[in-house]
């Protein structure tokens, strides 16, 4: 128990961000599942979703990156995005899924998502953009949403990932 006169709202608690007991690790967990929050924060959500509570507390702005980052995922429908492997490029394992009218909103979010909250990093010298979800892949655009017909993933080693304070992005 600490020792301190600070008032246990103030606590420094751990968030897990998906809500979904048991409240301990459960495989296939990274960083970006887990924020700190205060004590009132972390207790006075209850059972509401948190993109239920940030609307209600209207508190968007303010929160963490990584909680800016764990609300992207929500919005989009990842079901509705058919990615598939890149047999042409089985030396670079990944998939991509094709821009089509029935996945234009959840492809046009999580193009967004990459620009948003995305990091760059280099590969083969060229600087890209890469979305850590959290969900143990990297996402990545090639062009501009304008001319993007397709985005990619690649699996990452998730349990190795740190989150960098900073942006809130989960690198290798």
């Amino acid at each position: 128990m600490p020792t301190t006169t600070a008032a246990r709202a103030h606590w420094a608690t751990i968030e897990h961000l998906d809500h979904e007991p048991p409240f301990k690790y459960r495989p296939g967990q990274t960083a970006a599942d887990f924020a700190m929050a205060c004590g009132s924060c972390n207790c006075s959500r209850g059972t509401k979703p948190l993109s239920a509570f940030v609307k209600e507390r209207g508190i968007a702005d303010t929160v963490a990156p990584v909680i800016k980052a764990y609300l992207l995922r929500e919005e989009i429908n990842f079901e509705n995005l058919k990615f598939v492997f890149a047999k042409t490029m089985p030396e670079i394992p990944h998939y991509y899924v094709k821009r089509t009218p029935e996945n234009e909103k959840d492809y046009v979010a999580l193009f967004n998502a990459i620009m948003k909250v995305g990091v760059v990093q280099k590969w083969r010298g060229k600087p890209y953009r890469y979305w850590y979800r959290g969900d143990g892949y990297k996402y990545w655009a090639t062009s501009a949403l304008g001319q993007s017909l397709v985005i990619n993933r690649a699996e990452v080693d998730a349990p190795t990932s740190k989150i960098d304070e900073e942006s809130g992005a989960i690198s290798p």
